[in-house]
């Protein structure tokens, strides 16, 4: 388990959850471009556009982000978005927690070539 643990931290195919804010099991961000589909380390070609996918186990407030500038957020458990340009693509999660909001979940990116 422990190479699987380092694998996945070299390659960028992973994220980092704060459990003490809420179980992130299930937590998912993928980015689709014709029948193409990258998950979080990965790469993908923009063919006209990708459309990205967050899905969250808990509702949060989510955030994604295009070179480091928010480009779409929704408060729930699902954000679908479409981006026509490339650049790099990662997600935040945010959660209220003794009326704070709470930084959750923090992806590393999928990278959008064009």
């Amino acid at each position: 388990d422990r190479e699987m643990v380092y694998a996945a931290l070299r390659s960028g195919k992973s994220f980092v959850a704060y459990d003490a804010i809420g179980d992130a099991t299930g937590f998912r961000f993928q980015g689709r471009s014709d029948q193409i589909t990258a998950m979080v380390g990965e790469e993908i070609s923009l063919a006209g556009e990708v459309v990205f996918e967050i899905d969250s186990p808990l509702r949060a407030e989510l955030r994604l982000l295009r070179d480091g500038h928010v480009v779409a957020r929704h408060r729930g458990k699902t954000l679908r978005y479409t981006a026509r340009e490339g650049g790099v693509y990662r997600v935040e999660a945010y959660r209220r927690r003794l009326l704070k909001s709470l930084g959750w979940v923090f992806t590393n990116p999928i990278y959008v070539r064009p």
